[in-house]
């Protein structure tokens, strides 16, 4: 059957399902674990906090199957799903409105289930199955399926891949249930400076193994029907899980068959990039889309800014004002005693100044494919009065501070994947000073001193995607270059990694 119910409308029903199992939407920490002392006893918090930490040191299934048997006692479950209330509103929507014409769908992992009963609620003609490994939470989902009247739903105890699964599936889903390894950073890249893997065939079955990916999917791949899909949602964001993912599925011949749909959310206050959500099927289907393994770019996401001296700093050694051949202005206005410019030095690195009346000076600096953000930004200066342009200064800057700062402040710094972007399309990059550390499994780590034009720069990179890019005058480097001698030498001596 097609899901019968919008977006608007699978988002109010999962509303009234995540209360209906008592959880709570947390919009801070502080709110949150005072409501966690006031409903759980000091000894079910002591017994909570040995489990997670007994979890975080071993790192092995049994040590999460204890944990998720005790969170599936009554007074425990509210209270610690709650924390992953958002998790559930965007991912029970997404996935039910991909349910479409399933008739017998697995739910790999389901936990207490509390997605599983959404989604045999909300489609009573498909049959659900939903299997985990902690013999409790299946009690307590179980429980749940009779208290609901869910005739459509029942829930077996499975740990994968130690007990074979039965049955066939036309629609497998699977909510961060296959990674083993929470932590692992999945596949390093080829090297430091780049983010392409070498889909090395032996690298790629180790990491399967140390994550247990290989070994889950192969189960799922043995009770998926040959015309069914699978709806996966692991939290594969950071590049190299995904790669993982990705190449762990074209080697059991699944392909994608939808735009793989990234999930933002909030858990208890805190920002979560989660996903992406694959539709995947067997090979010979169309259409078959291909897979991405560039890094994700996520709009501004090279813009940094700054104000004050730091500024003074920076316009000189971009030569702002200067109109040097090779700098290309895209903008340039005064409004009302404001003056803005907008543009792009040596085509390396995108700026947007401001200056008021009352000395205040504020910049955003950024990458060349983030351009359009700054100019974007400044445009809203031109039909603002000058009480306004004040509002969007303490919304862009956080002050309208035009006093020296009192400690060193890069004139540009990112700790992202467009920090190799900026850093590469850097004119005339003289290195001072580098060192590059590597072992024998592939993995590398480097740290450049160096300078461009009246810049001076650290860069700092590994094969695990992490990017760190900081800039400042060269005439106020002192501070970078102790920085660089000082990460050089904990570097030395750490294991690197």
């Amino acid at each position: 059957m097609v899901n019968p119910l919008s977006h608007i409308e699978l988002s109010h029903r999962i509303e009234q399902h995540l209360q209906s199992w008592r959880l709570k939407l947390f919009k801070n920490e502080p709110d949150y674990f005072q409501w966690q002392r006031s409903v759980l006893s000091a000894a079910d918090l002591s017994s909570l906090q040995q489990l997670i930490q007994y979890r975080q040191d071993q790192n092995n299934p049994t040590a999460d199957i204890q944990f998720y048997d005790l969170a599936a006692a009554p007074e425990i479950l509210p209270v610690l799903y709650s924390q992953r209330y958002r998790f559930f509103s965007e991912v029970g929507v997404a996935i039910a409105q991909r349910l479409g014409s399933a008739r017998c769908v697995l739910d790999f992992g389901c936990g207490v289930g509390i997605l599983t009963t959404f989604w045999a609620s909300v489609f009573p003609d498909i049959e659900f199955v939903g299997i985990d490994r902690s013999s409790k939470s299946i009690a307590a989902a179980a429980e749940q399926a009779i208290q609901r009247q869910l005739p459509n739903i029942r829930f077996e105890s499975c740990q994968v891949p130690h007990d074979k699964m039965t049955g066939i599936y036309d629609c497998i889903v699977s909510t961060h249930a296959l990674f083993q390894a929470e932590n692992s950073p999945g596949l390093c890249s080829a090297d430091w400076n780049t983010f392409a893997r070498s889909h090395d065939s032996a690298r790629q079955r180790e990491a399967e193994e140390q994550t247990g990916v290989g070994e889950r999917l192969d189960e799922l791949c043995q009770v998926l029907s040959a015309s069914g899909k699978m709806i996966l949602c692991e939290k594969t964001r950071h590049l190299g899980r995904r790669i993982l993912l990705q190449q762990a599925f074209t080697q059991r011949e699944l392909q994608l068959t939808s735009t793989p749909m990234s999930l933002a959310y909030e858990t208890v206050g805190e920002p979560v990039e989660d996903g992406p959500l694959y539709e995947i099927v067997r090979e010979g289907h169309e259409p078959a889309l291909d897979w991405s393994e560039e890094p994700e770019w996520k709009k501004g996401q090279s813009l940094y800014d700054c104000s004050g001296d730091v500024v003074r700093q920076m316009s000189l050694a971009l030569e702002l004002f200067q109109n040097a051949p090779s700098h290309k202005i895209q903008l340039k206005e005064v409004i009302g005693g404001c003056t803005l410019q907008v543009g792009v030095w040596r085509s390396a690195i995108s700026y947007g100044y401001l200056s008021t009346t009352s000395g205040f000076q504020g910049m955003l600096l950024g990458s060349v494919r983030d351009s359009p953000v700054i100019v974007q930004s400044w445009k809203r200066f031109t039909a603002m009065t000058e009480l306004e342009i004040q509002k969007l200064i303490l919304e862009i800057w956080g002050q309208e501070d035009v006093t020296p700062a009192q400690e060193p402040v890069p004139g540009y710094e990112n700790h992202t994947v467009a920090a190799q972007e900026v850093w590469s399309a850097l004119p005339d990059r003289t290195i001072q000073k580098e060192q590059t550390f590597r072992e024998s499994d592939g993995r590398a780590m480097h740290i450049e001193l160096g300078h461009s034009g009246a810049l001076t720069y650290i860069y700092w990179a590994n094969t695990y995607d992490q990017r760190q890019l900081m800039l400042v005058d060269s005439r106020h480097d002192d501070w970078l270059v102790s920085y660089y001698q000082e990460s050089l030498a904990e570097m030395q001596s750490s294991s690197h990694f």
